[in-house]
């Protein structure tokens, strides 16, 4: 495996500093994904695991829309209206996350959508085309695993209304996916599994994920400035440490 970008090092020495303790090591991870947190607890990924939410702390599409939420607040913020400057940016910062991440496949498809979306095409079509960018960008992601699961559950995603509903869907496909390759050990009773993700659902609400963007995007464009950005970053990291802690608290009571 090569070596994680300096982007996903230097967030990781920054948690190390400021955010020692295990829902540091949680907050990196739903960031930037195992890459920033290779070094974590057995006992995390066992408590995350036994629980069947192993897949809360995997990358997927859900950082970049927390990324794109939150650069959209940020234009609204200082009144921006100009579009191809939105749209710049907005390409500029989905794409470099992506890079800074080694091309996962969730991100790559995520980007490859937000790259589109913009052109005013039917949503299916916006889909389908995003599917053959990717391809033709990534082809050796055609026999990844997360190249299928990610489109599946980005599929069943556009299927329904209600945010909570569709997340639920997509949370009992990953989790059948999971046990089946014997990366969920089913240790609990089903109650028990049911109530620890419908919290962590609920604990890792749009809210939350917009939190997790600006996040991102601070970092994206702070990294480079090393410790001269942490107390920035320490500030709105605070919040998001505690929803992490509470997460935490909650699993160990369930177990």
């Amino acid at each position: 495996m090569d070596a994680p970008h300096p982007f996903v090092t230097g967030f990781r020495v920054f948690i190390a500093e400021h955010f020692p303790g295990p829902s540091g090591q949680v907050l990196a991870m739903l960031v930037a994904g195992s890459h920033a947190s290779p070094d974590s607890p057995g006992f995390l990924f066992a408590l995350f695991r036994s629980l069947g939410v192993i897949h809360a702390l995997v990358l997927s599409g859900s950082q970049v829309q927390g990324l794109r939420d939150a650069l959209d607040r940020a234009f609204d913020f200082v009144g921006l209206r100009t579009t191809w400057v939105k749209l710049t940016a907005s390409l500029w910062a989905v794409w470099a996350f992506a890079h800074h991440c080694a091309f996962e496949p969730p991100l790559v498809r995520a980007a490859c959508v937000a790259s589109l979306e913009r052109t005013g095409w039917d949503r299916r079509l916006v889909s389908a085309g995003a599917l053959i960018l990717h391809l033709v960008l990534f082809p050796s992601h055609w026999g990844s695993l997360s190249f299928w699961m990610s489109w599946f559950c980005a599929a069943l995603l556009s299927l329904g209304r209600s945010w909570t509903w569709r997340l639920v869907g997509v949370s009992a496909v990953t989790q059948l996916a999971f046990f089946r390759l014997g990366w969920i050990r089913l240790e609990s009773e089903l109650w028990v599994l049911l109530v620890a993700n419908v919290f962590v659902l609920l604990c890792l609400n749009p809210w939350v994920q917009r939190g997790l963007g600006f996040v991102i995007l601070s970092w994206l464009v702070l990294w480079r400035f090393s410790e001269l950005s942490w107390g920035w970053m320490a500030w709105i990291c605070l919040p998001l440490d505690g929803v992490c802690r509470v997460i935490l608290v909650a699993l160990r009571l369930l177990v």
